[in-house]
């Protein structure tokens, strides 16, 4: 899946990133605490959230202003291009918002 395709599948206004770790093998995971009831196709019977982890593959850069993540709120995400996540989080601690940008050329997720 491109970054493209999964700004098609996922809405992740009110999500929670819960953590950013780059793996050895120019990839990078972000867990996410998904809301999955702003999703399309939540059914009632499902859990609201579920933590769901992002692994970006064949990594070209990781941008984030290293910080001490604690489920910071997603305001915003986009896809600045094709390869390109751009993620906006209010940090739940002092209120400071953080920019995370991940540039990979597939990902795939994990439930």
């Amino acid at each position: 899946m491109t970054v493209a395709e999964l700004m098609k599948k996922y809405y992740f206004h009110d999500s929670m990133l819960e953590s950013i770790r780059l793996l050895d093998d120019h990839s990078v995971e972000l867990v996410i605490d998904i809301c999955r009831w702003m999703q399309d196709d939540y059914q009632e019977s499902e859990e609201e959230m579920q933590i769901q982890r992002f692994v970006f593959k064949d990594v070209n850069f990781c941008e984030y202003d290293e910080y001490d993540i604690d489920s910071d709120s997603i305001l915003e995400a986009r896809a600045l291009d094709d390869q390109t996540l751009e993620l906006v989080v209010l940090h739940e601690s002092d209120g400071s918002c953080h920019i995370v940008r991940i540039r990979a050329s597939y990902l795939q997720i994990f439930v």
